[in-house]
Parts: C-alpha cells; sequence; structure tokens
C-alpha cells in the first residue's frame, strides 16, 4: 500500500526532485502539518493526562469515551508525524550515505567536511526545528 507520504518519500531520494519540492513549498506545508499535529498531540496528551489525574468516583461513560476518543486522536496524530519525520529524514540523507562503498568513501569525507546541501531548505523552512520540537 502506498499513499502520498510514500510518494514523497520516494520522490526525495533525488537532488532534482528535493529541490523541485522546495520550490513548490512542498517543504513548508509538511513542516507546518508537523508543527500542528505536535502541538494538537500535546493539547491532547495534556488533557487525558487531566482527565486521569483528576478522575474521581463518578468518572461518567461521557468523560472515558471523551478520553478514549481523545487517545484514538493522539495516537493517528503520532503515526501522521512519524510518517513526516520519515519524509524529512529521507530528504536530509546524502546520497553517498545510501549506497556506501569504498569508491565513493573519498567523496563521502568531502561531504561530510560540509553541511548537507539539504540542510539549508530544511533550515529555511523552519523544518530542522519542527522535528526538535517533535523529539521533546
Amino acid at each position: 500500500r502506498t499513499d502520498l507520504f510514500d510518494a514523497l518519500r520516494i520522490a526525495t531520494r533525488s537532488a532534482h526532485n528535493r529541490a523541485v519540492l522546495f520550490a513548490h513549498g512542498v517543504l513548508d506545508e509538511l513542516t507546518l502539518t508537523l508543527q500542528l499535529a505536535t502541538r494538537r498531540q500535546n493539547a491532547l496528551a495534556a488533557y487525558v493526562g487531566a482527565a486521569m489525574t483528576s478522575s474521581s468516583a463518578t468518572t461518567t461513560s461521557l468523560d472515558a469515551a471523551a478520553r478514549a476518543e481523545a487517545i484514538k486522536r493522539v495516537q493517528v496524530l503520532q503515526r501522521v508525524s512519524a510518517r513526516i519525520v520519515d519524509v524529512l529524514r529521507e530528504y536530509l540523507e546524502v546520497p553517498e550515505e545510501r549506497g556506501y562503498t569504498k569508491k565513493s568513501q573519498k567523496s563521502c569525507k568531502k561531504a561530510v567536511s560540509g553541511a548537507a546541501p539539504a540542510v539549508k531548505p530544511l533550515l529555511e523552512c523552519g523544518a530542522l526545528g519542527a522535528l526538535v520540537e517533535t523529539i521533546r
């Protein structure tokens, strides 16, 4: 089963495709989606946590249903966030790292000495900050 996130992950394997995705604002949209998903996860998790600590003997089935729905939504948002992180991780990978051989060792050493070319667009659109926020 292939979906949009798989297609984006595969598309980012080419330097040309990465440039096109950046030029068309796809990275900005992925970053915004990741940030919104992370914020919503945090808000829902705080709601569930507060509901669990303040739960008393008068917990109704409505409260339990609301908590169960919030937990389901957090799980969906976590899956979406993980897929976006996979796309961004693939975007960051340097081609030499994928097919590392003795022949490419010299070019890999050159690539390691400087920042990967994909880092600059991710910095510009705020994706690296969103990744750090997601990890927290």
